[in-house]
């Protein structure tokens, strides 16, 4: 069972597909899913990358421990998908430089994002995760770079996977000349979706929101991308790119709302497969809102605003 849903009015409650997951005053979670062999807890304030990490009395200390146990039980010889692991995270500010993704596993932070309760991985180089997602699943987590010329996330593939109800961030002049809030170049069933990218300070930007690189045999099959505010891009950025090698078919790229200041584009698919629907595109600068290689019949209902004039985008 995969959490698909947010924080919703009753702070202590996290909504899911087949029940909900209740947390404690101090946002610990209590009922959790899962057989306790693969489920790890871990906690700034009382952890320690010594202990067994199943509980909250004895949790780890860091999200690299907890990833590089969660990993250690997949047999890939025989089916990566025959694990479903779960990390639980506490609040705090995680520091941690170097975080491989974890295959087959979820990572869960507690608290509100926007508060002192949140969970925020935001580490002093590097991007935040890099390598390949197969099967992993981000939920309610801050993830902030500082470093120049790195992306917040940075996978090279990532498959069956599903960022959700989570913030982006670019710190502080972090922004490098390519780099992307989420880039990956071979993606398939990626879903992300209400997630917010945004300005960690001032000067801070990134050229790209979603990055799809591509390359040869390299996809962006099946993709949602849904519900999403993208900011914090600079000017002759794009909020979503797709590169013209990399084949999105079946991608849909939904519901976002994208807000560029300066001279940009919200939408660049160079490839000409994915379905650009219902997306409201803000752009506050000489630019195109949606530049597409299919034509009119992949962009369907857009509401866009270039320059203080709005359209509905229809080709």
């Amino acid at each position: 069972m995969g959490i698909r849903g947010i924080l919703r009015r009753d702070p202590f409650q996290i909504y899911a597909s087949h029940g909900s997951l209740s947390c404690d005053k101090n946002f610990y979670a209590k009922n959790i899913p899962g057989h306790p062999n693969n489920v790890w807890f871990v906690s700034q304030a009382n952890g320690n990358d010594s202990y067994g990490g199943k509980s909250w009395a004895r949790p780890l200390l860091t999200i690299g421990e907890a990833i590089s146990r969660s990993n250690a039980m997949i047999d890939w010889d025989a089916s990566p998908w025959l694990v479903d692991n779960w990390i639980y995270v506490a609040a705090g500010e995680y520091t941690e430089v170097g975080l491989v993704m974890p295959s087959s596993c979820h990572i869960i932070g507690m608290g509100l994002l926007g508060t002192d309760t949140a969970v925020e991985i935001h580490p002093a180089t590097g991007a935040v995760f890099a390598g390949t997602a197969l099967g992993t699943h981000f939920h309610n987590l801050r993830l902030e770079v500082t470093e120049a010329d790195k992306d917040t996330i940075d996978l090279g593939t990532a498959n069956d996977s599903l960022i959700e109800n989570c913030e982006l961030v670019c710190g502080t002049a972090a922004g490098g000349a390519a780099t992307a809030f989420l880039s990956t170049e071979n993606a398939a069933h990626m879903v992300v979706r209400n997630c917010s990218f945004q300005y960690g300070g001032a000067g801070s930007s990134h050229k790209y929101g979603i990055y799809f690189g591509g390359g040869a045999d390299n996809y962006a099959h099946h993709c949602d991308i849904n519900g999403n505010l993208i900011q914090g891009i600079r000017s002759a950025g794009t909020g979503i790119y797709v590169a013209a090698d990399c084949t999105a078919s079946n991608a849909v790229i939904r519901n976002n709302i994208i807000k560029i200041d300066g001279a940009a584009k919200g939408i660049d698919d160079n490839n000409g497969n994915t379905l650009c629907v219902e997306n409201c595109i803000s752009i506050a600068g000489a630019g195109d809102a949606i530049e597409h290689a299919g034509g009119a019949n992949f962009t369907i209902n857009n509401q866009v605003v270039v320059n203080t004039v709005a359209a509905r985008e229809t080709a």
